[in-house]
């Protein structure tokens, strides 16, 4: 297996004190992408919110920054993910205003019309099913609640070359900014929208329920 392989491979499922480095990199790593992603959406101070494939957990501290009346939970399958996550939030579950559990996006531990928002960055590239995993998770949205879909390897991205090495070594999903736009309406969501910053290589998609 490469290096770039084992690289991957942590990214999709971090383990073990090699998984915990990884997550803490997601961290600071997909920091200025995710803010910009949520500068797309609206997000009220009261909203119950979930992160699926919440790593490190930055994310759910973003967005519990955000909405200081509500709540956030993240959820990753990752036991390594899960513990960076709640030391990186520790304060904020103390508090009452974050919750990590471990679990998978095919079968979210949530239940129907639970949350207002829901995110996932970087993440949709290693859901098993993705139809069916889209689906999951458009039935613990709220009604008129949203799906935030924020992505680094499309096709059509400036940094193409680079994002075929990344697909190759780690089997993963790879759409151009129509197909993901199709798949969220494929999966029954409404007024999808999708937004590129071309120089940065950075995407992201909005579906409605």
């Amino acid at each position: 297996m490469s290096f770039l392989s084992k690289l991957i491979k942590q990214c999709r499922k971090p383990t073990g004190w090699l998984g915990e480095m990884t997550a803490y990199q997601m961290n600071s790593g997909h920091s200025m992408m995710t803010w910009w992603g949520l500068c797309h959406l609206s997000i009220k101070k009261d909203n119950v919110i979930l992160d699926v494939g919440c790593g490190g957990g930055r994310t759910v501290n973003r967005l519990a920054q955000i909405a200081v009346e509500g709540k956030v939970y993240g959820i990753d399958f990752s036991e390594s993910s899960v513990k960076v996550s709640e030391k990186t939030n520790r304060d904020l579950i103390k508090a009452g205003r974050v919750e990590i559990r471990q679990g998978a996006v095919s079968d979210l531990p949530f239940s129907d019309d639970t949350f207002d928002l829901v995110t996932a960055v970087e993440t949709y590239y290693f859901w098993p099913d993705l139809n069916s995993d889209l689906q999951e998770v458009r039935r613990v949205l709220k009604p008129g609640g949203r799906l935030l879909i924020v992505v680094e390897a499309y096709k059509g991205s400036k940094y193409e070359e680079r994002n075929l090495k990344w697909v190759e070594a780690g089997n993963m999903a790879y759409h151009s900014l129509q197909e993901i736009k199709d798949l969220l309406t494929n999966a029954d969501y409404t007024d999808v929208e999708v937004f590129e910053e071309y120089e940065k290589g950075w995407s992201c998609a909005i579906g409605k329920k």
